[in-house]
């Protein structure tokens, strides 16, 4: 069996220790417990997510992963509902598709109109960032009113940064190969389908326990590494007060801290790692009591940037999402801040942020009662940002890969920020583990 060490007890690092399980492998996490940011608390019987809300069950890997597991008795589907952009003092439905963007209200009469020469836009160059791949195709309105919302909703990100190609790479495909986006929609009305938002009845932490259940004999907690070098044909990682050596070592991270790791083997890498830019969140979870209150139907709501009031990115009506997750007579909300648009907004008090959230969720839905409960949670570096670039510097990952063997890396700071890219990438980098041991 091969040693294996995994540096990064997240949940990238725990699916793919899970996909190498048959060797020895160890897997190094710096804090005190593991699933990075992912992590349920339970508060008189409501479940409160202090990250994801949850994970889309389109990817393959997913299924694979709930199914080996044993989770599937424990999976909740996501109730569907309509989504919301608030725009002009009101939150507006957000149109499903095409058709229905070009027939609801949505957009002006002119947006409408630009929209329908989409078919006869040119092709753009093999990357620019999202906005002006959405100017050119669909229109300054579509980008203000339903883009970037989406944007920041995903990734807390600013469009006229971010790369289209790395952030949305499938959209940029049917541009490459039809021409067109409606054009390449209708003619691939099969081609993936985005899945469905799902999660677990005890909340995503079900799924962070379960790892660390097959995983037990495995971890190794409050081990930040502090160097990693080559031996021979080997590696070692000095951890703490400990050392070891292993055959394999997958960075699961994330890129600053791997960044600091590899800095003597590629100072190119190094800073490829380092030009990766994060944005910082809060959420602010609530309870509230429904006795003399109605929760508005729904998903939840975003802001767009031309919106200056209320200051925050937007909100999910959890208990609506899942209704499990909220015991009779309550209703969970949470509220998202900051983000690339609002960098400064976590320098706050928790009391303030507490604040500033229900001002804001009462701007959505009107004067609202206390809330029973409520946990506030700040993330200075939340997401990564996929800036122009971006795939040049998982390029020279890549090539690093394929020049040191034994190293590989993984996390949401490279092939895609949700929950489930990280258990796809994750299986994707066992995979390669796999060919390299039977080389």
């Amino acid at each position: 069996m091969a040693r294996i060490a995994i540096v990064g007890g997240g949940i990238s690092g725990l699916c793919t220790a899970l996909a190498l399980s048959e060797h020895e492998v160890t897997v190094l996490e710096a804090g005190p417990r593991l699933g990075g940011k992912l992590h349920s608390e339970h508060v008189d019987g409501a479940v409160l997510e202090a990250a994801a809300n949850g994970l889309l069950n389109a990817e393959p890997s997913v299924g694979r992963l709930v199914e080996r597991l044993k989770l599937e008795s424990q999976v909740i589907l996501a109730t569907e509902g309509e989504r919301y952009v608030f725009f002009q003092g009101r939150m507006q439905a957000i149109p499903t598709s095409p058709p229905t963007l070009l027939t609801k209200g949505f957009l002006s009469l002119c947006g409408r109109l630009r929209l329908l020469t989409e078919p006869f836009r040119t092709c753009g160059p093999a990357d620019e960032p999202i906005a002006e791949f959405t100017r050119r195709r669909l229109g300054n309105e579509v980008l203000q009113k339903l883009v970037t919302p989406m944007v920041t909703g995903i990734h807390a990100g600013d469009p006229e940064q971010l790369s289209m190609s790395a952030c949305f790479p499938k959209l940029k495909k049917l541009e490459q190969e039809h021409g067109s986006l409606l054009a390449g929609l209708r003619k691939q009305a099969s081609i993936e389908s985005p899945g469905q938002l799902m999660s677990f009845q005890g909340g995503l932490s079900t799924l962070i326990e379960a790892l660390h259940r097959e995983l037990e004999h495995t971890v190794v907690l409050n081990a930040p590494c502090r160097e990693l070098q080559k031996s021979g044909s080997r590696w070692q990682l000095n951890w703490g007060e400990a050392s070891g050596t292993f055959d394999i070592v997958v960075l699961a991270c994330g890129a600053e801290a791997s960044s600091r790791l590899i800095e003597p083997l590629s100072p190119d890498v190094t800073r490829a790692f380092r030009d990766i830019p994060t944005a910082a969140v809060g959420v602010v979870a609530m309870v509230l009591p429904t006795e003399n209150w109605t929760p508005p139907s729904g998903f939840g709501c975003l802001v767009p940037d031309l919106e200056r009031s209320p200051p925050i990115l937007g909100a999910l009506f959890t208990s609506n999402i899942f209704p499990s997750h909220a015991p009779e007579g309550t209703a969970v909300m949470r509220i998202i801040l900051g983000g690339t648009r609002d960098p400064q907004a976590l320098n706050a008090s928790d009391e303030a942020l507490l604040t500033r959230a229900q001002a804001g969720l009462e701007s959505l839905l009107g004067k609202l009662p206390p809330p029973t409960a409520t946990r506030v949670h700040r993330y200075p570096k939340a997401i990564p940002q996929y800036t122009m670039g971006h795939l040049e510097r998982v390029h020279s990952v890549r090539a690093l890969e394929a020049q040191e063997h034994g190293l590989f890396f993984t996390g949401n700071h490279l092939d895609g920020v949700a929950v489930k890219d990280c258990i796809r990438s994750a299986e994707e980098t066992a995979n390669r583990v796999k060919q390299e041991l039977s080389r």
